[in-house]
């Protein structure tokens, strides 16, 4: 049977199962496929024109080269920056008309006539400044949104992943101290009530660890408020 605890010490302990198990998720991110977790967001949320458009900017290793700086600090290191300036780079009077529908809402073809201009040297007209200003304006919030989802789903995906490790370890764990020596050796004492507190514990455990000391902080308090009652 599982041993009674105070509930402070529960949460405290599942705080630290939960930081263990981002630990061991975290020792992971050697493997590039592991730690390039929502990534393919990116592409899915710029859309298909705008994401092949850089191999006009940056080769046709470019996918490689885009998941090597998200892997390096995703959206905080120097991945937005080069999707941008790739973005900028990648614009000519090839696709200029599909990357404006891409956008949407803007002159496909005043911004190939653009295009054109910026690679022939002509002195580009204002509406063209315009037309090229707001293109760059629509693909930079387009990159910030991918980058966000991309953020969002790689948090997901490692905490869900961690959410695995600490179920197993929490098992793990339970199994473990639920022995007791009988008259022919070590007994298992690890019930279905075991099962159940360890199976909560581990789910528990990733939600809490960077909560667990406010937690049981609030919980100590609320305990001696009780106590203190008339």
């Amino acid at each position: 049977m599982a041993s009674e605890l105070p509930l402070t010490e529960m949460v405290l302990a599942a705080g630290s199962l939960g930081t263990a198990a981002y630990g061991i998720v975290d020792g992971f991110k050697f493997n590039a496929k592991f730690a390039a977790a929502g990534f393919n967001q990116i592409k899915a949320a710029l859309g298909g024109p705008i994401f092949d458009a850089l191999r006009f900017a940056y080769g046709t290793d470019y996918t490689e080269f885009l998941r090597a700086q998200y892997i390096n600090r995703r959206s905080k290191g120097e991945l937005p920056r080069t999707l941008r300036q790739g973005v900028r780079l990648a614009l000519n009077s090839d696709n200029a008309e599909e990357l404006a529908a891409a956008v949407g809402h803007l002159d496909g073809k005043t911004l190939k006539e653009a295009a054109k201009a910026v690679e022939t040297g002509a002195d580009l007209t204002d509406p063209q400044r315009s037309l090229i200003a707001r293109f760059e304006v629509a693909v930079d919030t387009r990159i910030e949104a991918a980058l966000a989802l991309a953020e969002n789903k790689y948090k997901g995906i490692m905490q869900m992943r961690a959410s695995l490790v600490s179920i197993v370890l929490a098992l793990a764990g339970s199994m473990a101290i639920n022995v007791e020596q009988g008259e022919s050796g070590l007994v298992h004492t690890f019930d279905f009530e075991d099962l159940v507190i360890a199976l909560i514990v581990g789910i528990a455990a990733v939600p809490l660890a960077p909560i667990a000391k406010d937690v049981s902080s609030a919980l100590q308090a609320a305990t001696k408020a009780a106590k203190v009652r008339p």
